[in-house]
């Protein structure tokens, strides 16, 4: 559930914006960060639902690690840093504003 909770939330995000023309560069630099989190914020809410808030804390704390450390660390040693076709530094500070935020 919470994968397709995910992938409709992206979907209808997407498709929101583009019903307001709104640039696909615009789109994958502010759209990447929320679904995760909302993902990982349903999940916490369920165990603290359940009362086993050492699940919850250790879901949130374990995921931004796992984000901050893997998944940063290992794309910044596959690619070269953002430099797309579309994608200014602007762009770029927003992104990493907008993944801090979450």
């Amino acid at each position: 559930m919470l994968v397709s909770g995910s992938r409709l939330f992206v979907a209808g995000a997407v498709d929101l914006a583009r019903l307001f023309s709104i640039s696909d560069a615009v789109i994958g630099l502010t759209l990447s960060p929320p679904a995760p989190a909302c993902r990982n914020c349903a999940s916490s809410l369920m165990a603290a639902w359940r009362k086993q808030p050492d699940i919850a804390i250790g879901n949130v704390v374990g995921s931004n690690i796992y984000n901050i450390l893997a998944i940063l660390g290992v794309s910044g040693m596959i690619a070269s840093p953002v430099n797309g076709q579309g994608v200014s530094l602007t762009d770029t500070l927003i992104m990493i504003g907008f993944s801090s935020c979450c």
